[in-house]
């Protein structure tokens, strides 16, 4: 006859029971995602970011001495990169070592990321008070959500689901510090330090997570431990502000922040509009895109800055009415609390600071996790005769959220796909046009790719992307080859070539594609000179292709008069 269970077995057999629900939605989750794995890199970005990095392709052939390339600040405080993210890098750079430039270890590593987030929402809902069913809600809101499928789905967003994933970390240590003592509280302190350094590392809007921890500690710490994790904070906000002024100035640098013609006014619209837009895309999300347009004339034209003001000031009453009423150390968070923390989480990418995409369904990852915990929050707090309806409810919005999102995963299948559905929805969207052109000059159909471009160009004139394509399609009608005497039509689609990648560089002065086709165009034209110095100006920029070492050796191969020195 068998003993009887001790009560640390009956203990673990219990503590296995309760987490089969949360390995049950990371199991389903990881099967609804399982497709990405097929996904190819995207033009968009992802050739930047990984395929035609050079550091990359350099690891990704076995040269590990190239990691010391890719996490040195150097390019980007020299402004020949975009960002300094070696978080980020460091990634990208341990996928291209174990699997070389395949997409399919870089989309499973995003997979894998996205999982670590929901485990994280999950824990850390549990950590703030909430039971079991309101938590595992929270946190299958959060993974099975439409607007998690942009940074899962795109290699290019990694530092999104990275920065989101280490700010939960260090939201759930911080909590972790209420209960524990001496070292041990000591310990959870520093992990909260090392997990919020690492999301500064990953993408620069977790500058916020200091502002998170402190609204954090005001609702759910006692008062008489308020005092011992007020000096973390202090710290880390000066931390995050010197790295938020490191980030402007190296964005500044390379071109990807500009103060642009856009007024204090405009900007200050967009960030009132941000809450509005999210809370749409959130209760709603049936109509994403991965590029939304600049709005036509005035942003306070549209309605969203208007309905962001009022949520302003609803948010502004209710933390006055809290501050007042403070929470007592037993009780979990106000729902309230987790809303501000998703409102908060809006403000680095609400539009104050002028980037080419205001707003962008990836943006809202974070915001994402801290509104699927207010939710949890609400139905832990509902009253017990609306629960039974209330958990109905929530499964319906779940299963609906699931089918959303199976519909957009098929979306970000590959470029084609992606920007039609971008035009089936906005036949006049700017960017779509241009990249659905670029894939059309790129197939030869080149009748096609001209009515693409005028449409683009006539909806977004500023776009220098788009005038660098006007220009490939030129060259393209004239041919390859040099230029012979007396070929006059030629020479003037050429010169049309010239014109449109001129217009580019006006535009955008640090756009690197302009200088290679320029340089080609030197080239047809015998003057390997001025090729060269266009090359040599190429590769000085942060979204300079590889190809455009190989482009330079070519043309001193072919022109032994030519410097043998290599580019830097």
């Amino acid at each position: 006859m068998s003993a009887a269970p001790t009560s640390a077995t009956r203990r673990a057999i219990s503590r296995a029971t309760s987490a089969l629900p949360l390995l049950a939605l990371l199991a389903v989750t990881a099967m609804l995602y399982a497709r990405v794995g097929d996904y190819p890199f995207l033009h968009w970005d992802d050739g930047v970011y990984v395929s035609e990095h050079p550091a990359l392709r350099r690891i990704a052939a076995g040269e590990g001495g190239a990691f010391t390339e890719l996490l040195s600040p150097r390019e980007a405080l020299a402004g020949r990169r975009w960002e300094y993210l070696p978080l980020r890098d460091l990634s990208y750079g341990l996928d291209a070592w174990r699997a070389g430039l395949a997409p399919r270890a870089f989309h499973l590593t995003n997979l894998g990321l996205h999982l670590l987030a929901v485990l994280l929402v999950w824990s850390l809902a549990r950590a703030l008070g909430l039971g079991a069913a309101p938590a595992l809600a929270a946190a299958a809101l959060f993974a099975l959500h439409p607007l998690a499928v942009e940074p899962t789905a795109w290699i290019s967003a990694r530092k999104d689901l990275l920065y989101t994933a280490l700010a939960l970390a260090a939201l759930l240590a911080l909590l972790q510090a209420r209960h524990r003592r001496g070292r041990s509280r000591a310990f959870a302190f520093g992990a909260f330090i090392a997990a919020t350094l690492a999301a500064l590392a990953s993408k620069g809007p977790a500058v916020i997570v200091p502002l998170l921890a402190a609204v954090l500690v005001w609702r759910c710490f006692p008062a008489e431990q308020r005092s011992s994790a007020r000096w973390p904070l202090w710290g880390l906000g000066a931390v995050a502000a010197g790295w938020a002024l490191l980030s402007l100035v190296i964005g500044r640098r390379s071109g990807i922040l500009s103060s642009g013609a856009t007024s204090l006014g405009e900007r200050l619209g967009s960030v009132l509009g941000a809450p509005a837009h999210a809370l749409a895309q959130l209760a709603w999300p049936v109509a994403l895109s991965p590029s939304y347009r600049h709005p036509a004339g005035s942003v306070w034209a549209q309605p969203e800055p208007w309905v962001g003001l009022a949520l302003a000031v609803v948010v502004a009453a209710l933390v006055v009415v809290a501050h007042r009423r403070p929470a007592p150390s037993p009780a979990p968070p106000a729902a309230g609390a987790l809303a501000l923390c998703a409102w908060l989480a809006l403000l680095p990418t609400a539009g104050l600071i002028n980037v080419a995409q205001p707003r962008a369904d990836r943006f809202l990852y974070l915001p994402l996790a801290c509104a699927a915990l207010a939710i949890g929050a609400l139905l832990q707090a509902a009253a017990p005769r609306l629960r039974r309806g209330l958990a109905l409810a929530t499964a319906a919005a779940l299963l609906l959220c699931a089918a959303q999102t199976q519909r957009y995963l098929a979306v970000w299948r590959h470029d084609l796909k992606l920007w039609t559905h971008v035009v089936a929805a906005d036949p006049d969207h700017p960017l779509a046009n241009g990249q659905l052109a670029a894939l059309a000059i790129e197939q030869g159909q080149l009748v096609l790719a001209k009515r693409l471009l005028d449409r683009a160009l006539a909806h977004g004139p500023r776009l220098a992307p788009s005038w660098s394509n006007l220009g490939r399609w030129w060259q393209l009608q004239a041919g390859p080859g040099a230029l012979r005497p007396g070929d006059g039509r030629r020479a003037d689609q050429l010169a049309q070539a010239e014109r449109a990648f001129g217009r580019a560089l006006a535009l955008d002065p640090r756009y690197a594609p302009p200088y290679l086709e320029l340089a080609r165009l030197a080239q047809q034209r015998g003057d390997a000179r001025r090729a060269e110095a266009l090359l040599r100006r190429a590769l000085t920029l942060p979204r300079c292709p590889a190809t455009a070492r190989l482009q330079l050796q070519a043309l001193r191969n072919a022109t032994p008069a030519l410097s043998p020195r290599p580019a830097r």
